[in-house]
């Protein structure tokens, strides 16, 4: 569907006309068409790590879990300090990704302070989030270590270039098709939604903040393409669109559900909005810094 729509985005154009519907299918096409080189480059990357880098290196299967349990391997994982947790987080977590700060230069252009708040904001959420980790799994049956075992699930994970290229197909489709969700978002409040609305939320202080973090948790636009999909609601503030950038990547649906799934309800449900909260305090104090 999104393919079809890039391609055939003239025609559709003619045949919509110069109305809302037109803006419409412009607005959509335009976030599409710049956040998917970043989603199939995120994509790659991620692939790789999975199926060449060696086990022994990220510690267990790949992502924050597997690099969690490689730091807290041993019943006395509990008494280890909050900094570890955090560097396993930060290694597992988009913050500092070369793709993600890459393409959020692209998405706002001749703004690199923007860049900078987020790699700050997003180095202070998740290693916050390492800490939070720890306090939370600590009252768990089996302290971080057991947590962190059935989050990373049984490590069963293929490598090689068979498994390479069924996750980046699996990857790309996914992440693909949230940004598009995204996208269809994006272009109907720009041009659908009554501007003087759009104008008062944009303009409300911290609550067009806050709209903006929970825009970016229901959204869950993979880490990258998100930039894009901030950068088209162009009538919110720098901070806000901050938000979205920060919060997206460490709270969003998708994530939640996969905690619920692996570490059961009562563990997610207070982890989740915690995080919420964190990225929210470190968006308002970095953004306040830099922007």
């Amino acid at each position: 569907m999104v393919v079809a729509a890039i391609l055939l985005r003239g025609i559709l154009v003619d045949l919509t006309g110069t109305g809302p519907r037109s803006a419409f299918l412009t607005a959509f096409v335009s976030v599409v068409v710049a956040g998917l080189p970043f989603v199939v480059l995120g994509s790659v990357a991620v692939a790789a790590i999975a199926a060449f880098v060696p086990r022994a290196v990220v510690g267990g299967p790949p992502g924050l879990a597997g690099l969690v349990r490689a730091l807290t391997p041993s019943t006395g994982a509990s008494r280890r300090s909050a900094v570890v947790a955090g560097a396993s987080f930060l290694l597992a977590s988009p913050a500092a990704s070369p793709v993600v700060l890459a393409a959020t230069a692209v998405a706002f252009p001749g703004q690199p302070t923007m860049v900078l708040a987020r790699f700050v904001a997003g180095v202070v959420t998740t290693a916050a989030m390492g800490g939070l980790w720890l306090w939370f799994t600590a009252r768990t049956p089996g302290g971080p270590a057991a947590a962190a075992t059935a989050a990373s699930g049984d490590g069963a994970d293929a490598q090689g270039w068979p498994a390479f290229w069924a996750r980046c197909r699996i990857d790309v489709v996914r992440s693909g098709g949230v940004l598009a969700v995204g996208a269809v978002v994006v272009a109907a409040v720009t041009v659908w939604l009554p501007a003087p609305w759009l104008d008062a939320i944009a303009h409300s202080g911290l609550f067009a903040v806050v709209a903006m973090a929970l825009l970016a948790v229901l959204l869950s636009v993979r880490a990258g393409a998100d930039a894009f999909v901030a950068a088209a609601l162009s009538q919110f503030p720098a901070v806000a669109a901050l938000a979205f950038l920060v919060v997206g990547p460490v709270a969003n649906l998708r994530l939640f559900t996969r905690q619920v799934v692996r570490l059961g309800p009562g563990l997610a449900l207070r982890f989740a909005p915690a995080t919420v909260l964190i990225g929210l305090v470190a968006t308002l104090v970095i953004g306040w810094l830099v922007l």
